[in-house]
């Protein structure tokens, strides 16, 4: 299970860049490091690090990030929303922000009419239903009604 200072350090090793590490080394709180996650630079430094085992454990963002997960975060800079779900056990997660970052989830996202977003889905296995599109980038993740779904694909890695 890798740690927070585990994945920065893991992160310095294979180069992040000076930019990301100046930002990642002033984030001074949780509540900083979660909004740094939430951009979308950070959303896919994160799904990468996670998907190939390097970077930070679900089970740390989950205990250590209780308090912004599963929907009870947004961050909202430049007139654009996002929230970050972690091994969350809903049945459905229902997507109210602009960029969502789902990790370790099986179940079904829900699209509201009007609700245009881009999901960066990390080890899930899902069905994504609803009225409106979603851009999605997966990381060792599936969707398993893509040819019924307002989905399209993005980015599609797998480790």
């Amino acid at each position: 299970m890798n740690t927070l200072d585990d994945f920065f350090n893991n992160a310095k090793s294979r180069d992040l860049c000076e930019r990301g590490a100046k930002i990642w080394e002033h984030c001074k709180s949780k509540k900083a490091l979660m909004d740094f996650a939430l951009g979308s630079w950070g959303a896919d430094y994160v799904c990468t690090a996670i998907m190939s085992g390097w970077g930070v454990s679900p089970e740390v963002i989950a205990r250590d990030f209780a308090p912004f997960n599963n929907g009870r975060y947004t961050r909202d800079k430049d007139g654009y929303t996002s929230r970050m779900y972690c091994l969350t056990d809903a049945d459905e997660i229902v997507i109210n922000s602009t960029l969502s970052i789902i990790i370790g989830y099986n179940g079904v996202i829900r699209i509201p009419k009007y609700r245009f977003c881009e999901l960066y889905l990390c080890n899930c296995n899902v069905e994504i239903v609803g009225e409106e599109t979603a851009l999605c980038n997966l990381y060792n993740s599936r969707i398993t009604n893509i040819g019924n779904t307002p989905a399209k694909i993005q980015k599609d890695i797998h480790a």
